[in-house]
């Protein structure tokens, strides 16, 4: 217990910083405080050469100070706020222990699992339709109802919560898939679902990639997309505060789709280029690719058994 209440928890740690990183810094950078700081320095020692007012002199002395000391705060709190590396192995770890748990009831309910301890493991872009919620189920630091955070690294590589995390287990009759919009900013899965697909029954699996424009009920959702990106990149999505909805941002959308004899189906929401950047350096775009050539592999290994 420390003076200002209980201490926080290594995980109430994390998950204050993962906030944090999602958040835009709105505060001036570090160097602008420093570049005041010189020119009051110069200010200072102008006044002190050509023997100037004694209280310019003390006055400019002052600024300098604070605003050297300013720079320094500021520079400081921004050494030790996560970095890109930071989120990618929290975001790891938030994966491995989720996919650990739905393996765990899995096995509980499936005893004839094939190879329980390595299922395929998808990260899509979330549900977007799912993403609206009340009030009362914030975590307190969200100003908005939308619980979509984003943010451009400094690779370039665009980051994002909460992914829609799809993880496919199999037995010999049937494909086990469990859903969930994993919420980094708790750590809690949303929307969670699990779909049993027999074998017999699956039809297809498509990779679809559409150009479309946005629809109606992502205006919301891009422009708080819009919002939290970097001025330079957030250009394109001005006319989402303007008149101009002819000119929206377009982009493909690549959607993952598995269709079975009756109309059922598993869409995962892999890529939208009007929402990435740099996808080819992206550590989640190179796992998906690999998960989903396993699962195209594994599905025509099993068409050519029947």
């Amino acid at each position: 217990m420390s003076w200002f209440g209980p201490a926080k928890t290594d995980e109430e740690i994390k998950r204050a910083m993962i906030r944090q990183y999602f958040e835009p810094d709105k505060a001036p950078a570090p160097w602008l405080f420093a570049a005041a700081g010189v020119v009051c320095l110069a200010a200072m020692l102008a006044c002190a050469y050509f023997e100037l007012s004694f209280y310019a002199t003390g006055a400019a002395a002052i600024v300098a100070v604070v605003l050297f000391a300013v720079a320094w705060v500021s520079f400081n709190e921004r050494a030790q706020r996560a970095d890109d590396v930071d989120i990618d192995i929290w975001r790891d770890e938030d994966f491995a222990a989720l996919v650990d748990d739905v393996s765990k009831d899995a096995a509980l309910n499936a005893a004839d699992l094939i190879d329980p301890d390595h299922p395929i493991v998808i990260a899509g872009l979330p549900r977007f339709q799912n993403l609206k919620v009340s009030r009362n189920h914030d975590d307190g630091n969200l100003p908005q109802s939308w619980r979509f955070k984003v943010k451009v690294g400094e690779d370039s590589i665009t980051r994002f919560t909460p992914p829609c995390l799809t993880v496919l287990h199999f037995t010999k009759d049937h494909l086990i898939a469990y859903q969930c919009d994993l919420d980094l900013l708790s750590g809690v899965p949303l929307n969670e679902t699990i779909e049993e697909f027999f074998w017999q029954d699956i039809v297809s699996l498509q990779i679809e990639k559409q150009s479309m424009p946005p629809a109606a009920d992502e205006f919301e959702l891009m422009q708080q997309w819009s919002m939290s990106l970097p001025g330079d990149m957030a250009e394109k999505y001005g006319p989402l505060f303007s008149e101009q909805t002819a000119v929206l941002p377009t982009g493909k959308r690549t959607t993952l789709r598995l269709k079975t004899n009756s109309g059922g189906s598993l869409e995962i929401v892999v890529e939208d280029e009007r929402f990435a950047d740099n996808p080819d350096e992206d550590s989640l775009q190179v796992r998906n690719a690999k998960a989903i050539a396993r699962l195209r592999k594994l599905l025509r290994d099993r068409k050519a058994r029947r």
